[in-house]
């Protein structure tokens, strides 16, 4: 039985390693953060429907890159491994997103194009009337 004066000594032990315990058992699996930024990144992007659209080729290499680094990380392999899954996905990502603009601003070009090629008649024949009306003065 531990006596009075001894409780104080061994009090700071006792909390130490109930506080020791305690971490152990309600540890939980510590997710990789960049693997976590990469999922939701690429959620966010497969949810654009441009992207979705536009760019479904990238969206699939970067699926696949995560599924990839995903399971590199459950199997415990190497951070640099790991890194490298979750940069390739990341960037597809990207290039994802940078495709679903460029794609954007092509229809916008296409559109300008054709109110450029439909106004062109109507500008020219106001240009002709104010040049007939200038050598009429």
């Amino acid at each position: 039985m531990i006596q009075p004066g001894q409780w104080r000594m061994l009090k700071p032990m006792v909390l130490s390693a109930a506080a020791a315990l305690g971490g152990c058992s309600s540890t939980t699996e510590v997710e990789h953060p960049q693997l976590e930024v990469a999922r939701a990144a690429y959620q966010t992007a497969e949810r654009d429907p441009e992207v979705a659209q536009n760019a479904p080729d990238e969206l699939r290499k970067a699926r696949q890159a995560l599924a990839v680094a995903e399971q590199l990380w459950r199997s415990g392999a190497e951070a640099e491994e790991l890194d490298h899954y979750v940069y390739l996905a990341r960037q597809r990502i990207a290039i994802a997103h940078q495709m679903a603009e460029l794609e954007s601003v092509h229809r916008a070009l296409e559109r300008a194009a054709a109110q450029r090629d439909k106004l062109a008649p109507v500008v020219r024949a106001r240009k002709a009337q104010s040049g007939a009306t200038n050598t009429e003065k």
